[in-house]
């Protein structure tokens, strides 16, 4: 501009009319002290030469959140007349956008040089970058100079915009671009304003809305014609005696059901996307109107509240997480195959061949729906392998023609001992492994009884003055690693189990991985168990259910795959109980090393156990087992509870209200769309039920570590009853909501226990 001062007025008319996001300016001739004045809702960060003439700066709408960025000058080449301001500015929950100002004079070689590290370092912020500027090199003509500036932009990815004369004939006022979104155009426009030597260069930022049509295909299973269904199933559910025929009969039937009998609903969605705004700033400004209330309860009242939060709510319930895209679905199937093999070990089938004496007796129909039952995830949709979902599968169960049929092919392949080929066929989708409370595995057989004996035994020994040592052993990859022929050898020597029909059930199982929407080739699995089967999990604890008699001195507690120890000792004689322990964990390495599992040694854990007093005495305790020593750890993790030296439970108590204030802020923002009873409702089922696991064992502790838990039952109560801070709210906890506190519930779950205990059965 050759000097601000006297052009303050054609600078508030190019603001006013011109209406610029930013303005980029070169030479101010700005003093530091000096005040230039704007138009109303513009803001400037400049730089101004100590000396006569130069400056630079950047004028900005203030709507945008601005951050001036630090240019590095510590590596630049001396002499050098290089002027550089940068920026980054952010338009409310955009992405931000560094925009930076470089004046240079004609004859300082060392600029060139110093452009270079200026590129280098605004290149490396991954965001988008517009480098402006009068560069005073020449870009319509191939210079040594221009060829340089070239070569350092594209090398960090950047691109020249301006291709018109920008002063005279010459090419000197250049744009670079760094990142463009694919979402987004540039229009570049040059014209002469009077007033400066130098034309105007225009750069319009323009963001175009990416518009995009998919049909979604939805089986509406409110349409079914059940009468015309029904009248189907008894028309074609015939066994005819020969398992293949009868089972493909019956696939087929189910088949046919599901694509002619319910109804696909074709729905053609519009999907915008905007670059500049996120979709979850709508979605929050959809849940403070008034109409989302409405929205609510009418989905409620169609569906249930469960499901009606769970579509609304930021809590994600599916572990399944989208893996990278480049992902190759071939080469994890390939690993999920061959992982359970021993490192360096060969690749072969685990289940030789061989014939059983085939069992007598029949499945009867009370057995069959028993099985039913406990399959898991039977209101899933998804089709399977075959293309049947189990949804649609448990409306076919109670039509008695249907199940007749399924009971005498059930009854085919006990009698034959053969499993229809394409039953075992398992689509494995990767999920990240997330640290869940463990699962029963067998009913009345709970983790929370199973830590009350550990916990039980570990305190009469503390109170007669010893120590108790818990160690944990983990196995590397323990469903896939069982070989198959050693678990039906076992089966049958030791629990007196036929392999007549379990060998078919083993034999020839395939899968394929299906990730990000790409499926993998078929590929046979030759060792493991299948983990995710009803069958499987069973199959495993039958095959390790002798390991307590490896372990002589010592209490095992065996949980499917979780292997735990519990040692006990005195303090004067640590040595003899770490030799005694070591002992056993030979023992139980061995075991293992002979059932073809392997030991992770990384994920072995070890902890003492004492009163206060003693914790100190026995940091220093380690174990070594097969050349791996096993330190004593602050804390360990077992079954689901985290234990402490102490047995304060105060890690876990931590643990435990985190996970309960993220649900509590969940519920907090979409409060106002559910009445009381809803909200209770979704208060024990996403809060309490969290809170109350393993509270039969950490009730235990002190008032110090359960005011956190009473803390968070009084936070839930006042989000549920809508009462403020510091009002009292215990008494409506108890009487309104009838929720009960850490130290009630755990005198009620205490006594439940001892009520099944004693009887057997579930507490009335």
């Amino acid at each position: 501009m050759r000097s601000c001062r006297n052009k303050f007025e054609q600078l508030y008319m190019l603001l006013s009319t011109r209406n610029l996001d930013v303005l980029c300016l070169t030479e101010t001739w700005l003093d530091q002290n000096e005040i230039c004045p704007l138009s109303r809702g513009y803001e400037i960060v400049r730089s101004d030469r100590s000396e006569r003439g130069g400056g630079v700066a950047i004028v900005f709408k203030n709507k945008y959140t601005a951050k001036e960025l630090k240019i590095d000058r510590s590596a630049w080449k001396l002499p050098s007349s290089l002027e550089v301001v940068a920026v980054s500015l952010q338009y409310k929950f955009s992405k931000s956008v560094n925009v930076a100002r470089v004046y240079r004079t004609e004859h300082v070689k060392n600029d060139v040089k110093n452009l270079h590290l200026c590129f280098v370092m605004l290149g490396h912020i991954n965001k988008s970058c517009y480098i402006l500027g009068d560069f005073n090199i020449n870009m319509g003509v191939e210079s040594k100079d221009s060829s340089n500036l070239q070569m350092v932009a594209t090398k960090q990815g950047f691109k020249q915009l301006v291709n018109q004369p920008t002063r005279v004939d010459k090419i000197i006022d250049l744009c670079f671009v760094r990142i463009l979104p694919k979402n987004c155009a540039h229009e570049v426009v040059v014209e002469d304003l009077l007033v400066s030597d130098h034309r105007f260069v225009c750069v319009n930022y323009r963001f175009q809305t990416e518009s995009r049509k998919k049909i979604i295909e939805v089986k509406n299973y409110r349409g079914v014609d059940w009468k015309r269904l029904i009248e189907c199933v008894n028309d074609n559910s015939q066994a005819q005696g020969n398992l293949h025929q009868d089972y493909n009969q019956l696939v087929s039937l189910v088949q046919f059901s599901y694509k002619n009998f319910v109804p696909t609903i074709k729905t053609e969605i519009n999907f915008i996307r905007l670059a500049h705004e996120k979709e979850y700033e709508k979605l929050v400004r959809k849940s403070i109107d008034g109409d989302m209330k409405e929205m609510v309860q009418k989905k409620i009242a169609n569906t249930s509240v469960w499901d009606t939060y769970k579509t609304i709510s930021s809590i994600n319930f599916k572990n399944q997480a989208r893996l990278p895209d480049d992902i190759c679905p071939e080469d994890l199937n390939n690993y999920y195959c061959e992982m359970g093999f021993m490192d360096g070990g060969s690749i072969v089938n685990t289940l030789p061949t061989g014939e059983a004496v085939k069992p007598g007796g029949n499945v009867t129909q009370s057995e069959l729906y028993l099985a039913w039952k406990r399959v898991r995830r039977k209101l899933s949709k998804k089709p399977d392998t075959m293309g049947i979902p189990k949804y649609f599968l448990d409306k076919l169960l109670p039509i008695p023609a249907f199940n007749e049929t399924i009971l005498k092919v059930v009854n085919e392949s006990f009698l034959l001992g053969v499993v229809p080929d394409s039953m075992k066929v398992a689509r494995v989708t990767p999920i990240p492994k997330k640290a869940n409370a463990s699962k029963p595995a067998e009913k009345g057989h709970s983790t929370e009884l199973a830590m009350m004996a550990v916990v039980e035994a570990v305190y009469k020994n503390l109170d007669k003055g010893f120590i108790a040592v818990l160690l944990s052993i983990d196995m590397r990859k323990a469903f896939d690693s069982v070989p198959k022929g050693l678990l039906l050898n076992d089966l049958k020597s030791r629990c007196r189990i036929s392999d007549y029909w379990l060998r078919s059930y083993l034999e020839n199982r395939k899968q394929f991985v299906e990730v990000n929407g790409a499926c993998s080739s078929i590929r046979e699995v030759l060792v493991g168990v299948p983990a995710g089967s009803v069958l499987g999990p069973i199959l495993f604890a039958l095959y390790l259910n002798d390991l307590p008699s490896c372990v002589i001195n010592g209490v095992t507690i065996i949980f499917v795959d979780d292997s735990n120890f519990l040692f006990f000792g005195t303090l004067k004689d640590l040595k003899a109980l770490g030799d005694m322990i070591t002992a056993d964990m030979l023992n139980v390495c061995n075991y293992f090393q002979s059932k073809g599992l392997t030991v992770n040694s990384d994920k072995t854990e070890m902890i003492t156990l004492s009163s206060a007093r003693k914790v100190s005495k026995l940091d220093s305790f380690t174990i070594v087992v097969n050349q791996v020593c096993i330190e004593n750890s602050k804390t360990m993790k077992c079954l689901g509870l985290t234990f402490d030296r102490s047995l304060t439970w105060s890690k876990y108590i931590e643990n435990v209200s985190k996970v309960c204030y993220i649900r509590i802020r969940a519920l907090y923002k979409i409060r106002n769309c559910f009445n009381q009873s809803q909200l209770k409702m979704l208060g024990q089922s996403l809060v309490l039920s969290i809170m109350s696991y393993m509270i039969v064992v950490v009730g235990t502790t002190c008032d110090k570590y359960l005011k956190a838990l009473d803390k968070i039952v009084r936070t839930l109560g006042r989000m549920i009853l809508r009462v403020r801070k510091f009002d009292p709210v215990a008494e409506r906890i108890r009487v309104d909501l009838k929720l009960m506190f850490p130290k009630e519930l755990f005198v009620y779950r205490s006594l439940c226990t001892f009520y099944r205990l004693c009887n057997g059965n579930t507490v009335p």
